[in-house]
């Protein structure tokens, strides 16, 4: 019993089917190139994806991006058009890796764009807080200067006064009291007149310069005395020594002899 030869098919056989082979082989590689470049990478995923999807579900996933919406082998969970619109999700993202790669820089350089401009805002806010600070400061600072300045002249004023009508205290005169015109004045004609300006008033002045810094008449009010004689910065156990020396100074029997010196003449400034 040996090998038959008889059996085999002749040699014109094999050939047959072996050109029919290629032609067909042949036929769908050109079908293949007119479909594109892609149509290999398509067709390689359409068939693998099936093969070991039941066997490797969470790896088919995560090679396609997709997650897992549950446990379980969720593929074998899908009917036919959702299987089908998962591998033609997972074929889009192969296909548009440069668009979807363009809309992530995108996103990432609008979260830098975002992220820079909150920067920037709060530096600005920053500077802006920090040019008010300074400029309260400095308000503050020359308000304080004025304040110093004001209680500076204040108490210059009460001396000066002072010493002006201790120079020209007022002397008898014998000639007058011979002439009988001693009833006429008690006091001697001053030195100098003292006027309204002269006096040293307990308030701020309305201008820097003078004249415009001389007071009128108007401007003594109770307010403006309270916030001269009692500002912020003076603490308020030394309140009451403040009013009492101000109360002092103005009262009707110590001012009489600052009111004498005034002219006749300004009747209307002999006030108390």
């Amino acid at each position: 019993w040996g090998f038959d030869e008889s059996a085999l098919p002749p040699e014109q056989a094999y050939k047959k089917t072996r050109t029919d082979d290629e032609f067909y082989e042949s036929l769908a590689d050109a079908e293949a190139q007119d479909q594109g470049v892609g149509h290999y990478e398509d067709e390689l995923y359409a068939r693998q994806v099936p093969a070991y999807a039941s066997h490797y579900g969470s790896a088919a996933a995560a090679a396609a991006g997709i997650e897992p919406g549950g446990k379980g082998n969720w593929l074998n969970q899908m009917d036919d058009e959702e299987y089908a619109e998962w591998v033609r999700a997972g074929m889009w993202r192969r296909r548009n890796k440069e668009e979807t790669e363009r809309i992530e820089r995108a996103e990432k350089e609008r979260k830098v764009k975002e992220e820079r401009e909150r920067i920037e805002r709060e530096k600005r806010t920053r500077e802006e807080r920090e040019r008010i600070r300074k400029l309260e400061e400095r308000k503050k600072r020359k308000s304080e200067e004025e304040e110093k300045a004001a209680r500076t002249r204040y108490d210059d004023g009460w001396k000066k006064l002072q010493q002006a009508v201790a120079t020209t205290a007022p002397a008898a005169s014998t000639d007058t009291a011979t002439d009988g015109d001693a009833s006429s004045s008690g006091t001697s004609t001053p030195a100098f007149p003292l006027r309204f300006t002269d006096f040293p008033w307990p308030l701020y002045p309305p201008m820097a310069f003078p004249p415009l810094s001389w007071p009128s008449h108007t401007d003594i009010t109770s307010t403006a005395i309270s916030t001269f004689l009692l500002p912020p910065s003076l603490p308020a156990d030394k309140h009451k020594g403040v009013v009492r020396q101000a109360v002092l100074a103005y009262h009707p029997d110590r001012f009489e002899r600052y009111v004498l010196k005034i002219p006749e003449e300004k009747e209307d400034v002999r006030e108390r």
